[in-house]
C-alpha cells in the first residue's frame, strides 16, 4: 500500500508549504520503505525505524508518517509513537489527494487512541524540607522544565534513569523500571555537599551578610597604600627613636645648647634622622588614608557597569606634599 501511495503522489502536492519531491527523491523514498519492511521481517526494528524516518523526511506524507509511528510502537517508544500519530492524524486534507492518505489518517487516529492510556508517567519527589534551591532534574538525559518538576512527567515504559541536582547538594542518580499505564513516583533526599562554598550567614533582619572582598575585588590602590603606609610607619618609628637617642646624647655633652665643633656631625646626623622620621610618618599617614579610602569605596560601590577604577596621584615639591585621586 505504501508503494502505491508514493507512486500516486505526483497527482497532488500533499505537503503544504513544502516543495514537491523530485523523481529521484521519490524513488529513494520507495527504496527506503522497502528496506524498512525487509528489516521489520528480519526482526531489526531499530533498522526499520531508521529507514522509515529517512523516507518520511523525503516525502512527509501520512503513509510514511504512519510507518514511523508503527516502528516506534514496536520498540516501546510510546511517547514518540503518539507524537508521530498525531502528526499524521492532523495532516491537512487536500482536494484530489490520494485515497490512501485518508486511510492513513484514520488508522493513525485509531492507534493513537489505544496508545495514549498505555503511556506511563513519572513524578520526582524531593523530600528535603525546605526544598533545595535551584533544583534541576533530567530523565534519560532530557532536562525536565523547572515548571514541570512538581507534576508527573510522561515517559516511555522501561528502565528510566533520573538525575537530580541542586545548588549546594550532592547530585543523585537513580534508575527505576516503569511499566505501561503506571503512575510511578521516585522519592529521594539530597545530601548536602561538604565541599560546596558556604552561603553568607543571614543577618538578624533577614538580609544576608555581604561576602568579604578578596584581593581580586578590592582595588590594588588599597594594598599599595596600606603597604607603603606600614613600611613608612616602621621607618619613621626607628629613625625617630634614633633621633631622640642622639638628642639625649648631645644634651649631655652640649650644656646650654653649645656644642663643640667636633660634635657638628652628630648634630647633622640627629637633624637628618628627625627629618626622615617626620617625612616617613607623614607618608605612613597618607598611605593609611589612601588604603582605607580605597577599601571603603569598594564596600560602598554598587559595582555598576561603567564604574571607573580607583586612581591616585602623588606630588612632592620643595617643602610640600600633595595627594589627589578618585575612588
Amino acid at each position: 500500500m505504501a508503494l502505491g501511495m508514493l507512486v500516486s503522489a505526483p497527482a497532488v502536492n500533499a505537503r503544504p508549504g513544502r516543495s514537491e519531491p523530485t523523481a529521484t527523491q521519490k524513488e529513494t523514498a520507495r527504496a527506503l520503505m522497502d528496506t524498512g519492511r525487509a528489516r521489520e521481517r528480519a526482526g531489526d526494528q531499530v533498522g526499520a525505524l531508521e529507514a522509515y524516518i529517512a523516507a518520511d523526511k523525503i516525502m512527509g506524507v501520512p503513509s510514511t508518517g504512519l510507518s514511523v509511528a508503527r516502528a516506534y510502537t514496536a520498540l516501546g517508544k510510546l511517547v514518540e509513537a503518539r507524537d508521530a500519530l498525531l502528526r499524521v492524524a492532523r495532516f491537512p486534507v487536500e482536494e484530489g489527494e490520494p485515497k490512501p492518505y485518508a486511510a492513513a489518517r484514520e488508522e493513525a487516529a485509531r492507534i493513537e487512541a489505544t496508545i495514549t492510556p498505555r503511556i506511563p508517567s513519572l513524578r520526582i519527589v524531593v523530600q528535603n524540607d525546605p526544598a533545595p534551591p535551584k533544583l534541576a532534574a533530567a530523565i534519560d538525559g532530557a532536562q525536565v522544565p523547572a515548571e514541570a518538576l512538581a507534576f508527573p512527567v510522561k515517559v516511555n515504559p522501561g528502565a528510566r534513569t533520573v538525575v537530580v541536582s541542586a545548588k549546594g547538594f550532592l547530585q543523585v542518580e537513580r534508575t527505576l523500571e516503569v511499566k505501561e499505564r503506571e503512575h510511578a513516583e521516585l522519592r529521594l533526599r539530597l545530601e548536602i555537599d561538604p565541599n560546596a562554598p558556604k552561603e553568607p550567614e543571614p543577618r538578624p533582619g533577614g538580609a544576608p551578610i555581604a561576602e568579604q572582598p578578596t584581593e581580586e575585588g578590592v582595588s590594588p590602590v588599597a594594598w599599595v597604600g596600606l603597604g607603603i603606609g606600614g613600611a613608612c610607619l616602621l621607618v619613621g618609628i626607628i629613625t625617630g627613636a634614633l633621633a631622640i637617642s642622639k638628642s639625649s646624647e648631645l644634651d649631655d655633652v652640649c650644656p646650654d645648647k653649645g656644642c663643640p665643633p667636633e660634635r657638628e656631625s652628630d648634630i647633622d646626623s640627629m637633624t637628618a634622622l628627625a627629618h626622615t622620621s617626620t617625612v616617613t610618618l607623614v607618608l605612613a599617614g597618607v598611605g593609611a588614608v589612601v588604603g582605607i579610602a580605597a577599601v571603603a569605596a569598594f564596600y560602598s560601590s554598587d559595582e555598576e557597569d561603567g564604574t571607573e577604577d580607583a586612581a591616585l596621584s602623588l606630588g612632592v615639591g620643595p617643602g610640600s606634599l600633595s595627594l589627589w585621586g578618585r575612588f
